[in-house]
């Protein structure tokens, strides 16, 4: 044993029992990071007195859910690998964020987003804090009509049974982005996805902003068209309602579904590298205008995922990669970016060894208001 290993163990002892769990925590958590991240975030100095240690140690919680995870003054979970990839000074910066949270009540919406945001900015991730989480739930339930969104059945499979936070988050997202609250779009959102048989909140996910999208591209498509033959008198919300009716009538649904499933067969034969079928046929069709890689702007199915596997390979010119954890440090999430294409994609790396490309757009979306929305919500 090291001689920094001896004096860590002499530090453990020296901690109360719910400190010893912090510590263990952080102890599990730092072998991607390295030993001296580790030194560095429980032995702050070497002159720190045992009040000093104990006031450090009590800013956090072990999880009850996962030993690994941490819980800083209740007010964020996230891995210990995830918080100690952070700079000192970021680990700071969240710990003082999560104790004004804790007890300035005072303090308004508008200060909160903001220092959100610039933690967000300064770590370089996005960071769900517990209040956000438990509002994504309360809205993903109440646009599903129910209280539990693990019981909740899409057709006649509790597909939601083993859902995750993050994916609660993620599922919010998608009905926020896609017109979920309108009760007419979610009708018709909802009961694709029941068509497609979807296993799971990917699949649910994909399903769902597909048929919104071909949706609104029919809204857009009779707008134009009304607008160039005098007709154009009604509100969008009137032609959303209108195309929404249309599609949910067995014909028109089943020929959507059609659709898609051709997509999926063509992404599948490709070898997509994506999480599923659905998956890579919704980001393709949501992705697919790439005019710096193809002049005529569309890409083919094949190009898309050639380009997406090359740039998450580092084979594109100009590129740039950026690895961080994920916060509840299941995946370590690789950012690729070419401002030479204008591009950008996200590759899953899975402590299992299996990685997934999460998706691949032009850059320039990266910064949407729809990206903006986990670091907005407080």
């Amino acid at each position: 044993m090291s001689s920094k290993s001896r004096e860590l163990k002499r530090k453990r002892e020296g901690l109360t029992t719910d400190a010893q769990a912090v510590f263990d925590a952080m102890e599990m958590g730092y072998e991607e990071v390295g030993l001296s991240t580790f030194t560095e975030e429980v032995y702050q100095n070497q002159n720190m007195g045992e009040d000093e240690d104990r006031e450090y140690f009590k800013h956090f919680e072990v999880s009850l859910q996962h030993r690994h995870q941490l819980m800083i003054h209740k007010q964020i979970i996230l891995h210990a690998t995830a918080y100690l990839e952070m700079s000192q000074s970021n680990r700071r910066q969240l710990i003082e964020l999560c104790e004004t949270l804790q007890n300035d009540s005072t303090i308004d919406q508008q200060q909160i987003s903001k220092m959100k945001r610039d933690i967000a900015k300064n770590v370089g991730k996005y960071l769900v804090f517990e209040k956000d989480r438990e509002k994504h739930h309360n809205e993903v339930c109440y646009i599903l009509g129910t209280q539990d969104i693990k019981e909740f059945a899409v057709g006649e499979r509790k597909i939601f049974k083993h859902i995750m936070p993050h994916e609660v988050d993620r599922l919010c997202k998608v009905f926020m982005d896609n017109h979920g609250k309108v009760t007419h779009v979610f009708q018709f959102g909802h009961e694709f996805a029941v068509l497609q048989k979807c296993k799971d909140v990917t699949e649910y996910c994909a399903a769902f902003e597909y048929a919104v999208r071909c949706m609104l591209r029919e809204v857009e498509k009779r707008r134009q068209n009304d607008k160039h033959t005098l007709k154009n008198t009604e509100s969008r919300a009137h032609y959303i309602e209108a195309a929404c009716e249309n599609f949910m009538e067995t014909e028109n649904m089943e020929g959507l579904s059609n659709t898609f499933k051709d997509l999926q067969k063509r992404c599948k034969d490709l070898q997509h590298p994506f999480a599923n079928p659905m998956a890579a046929a919704n980001h393709y069709d949501k992705h697919k205008n790439f005019p710096t890689f193809k002049q005529s702007g569309h890409l083919d199915v094949d190009q898309y995922f050639d380009w997406a596997k090359r740039l998450t390979s580092g084979k594109v010119d100009g590129s740039t990669t950026v690895c961080r954890w994920t916060q509840d440090g299941s995946s370590l999430q690789c950012t690729f970016t070419s401002k030479t294409y204008e591009a950008f994609a996200v590759r899953y790396d899975k402590r299992n060894g299996s990685s997934v490309i999460a998706t691949m757009h032009r850059w320039k979306e990266r910064y949407t208001k729809q990206t903006e929305f986990l670091l907005n919500t407080s």
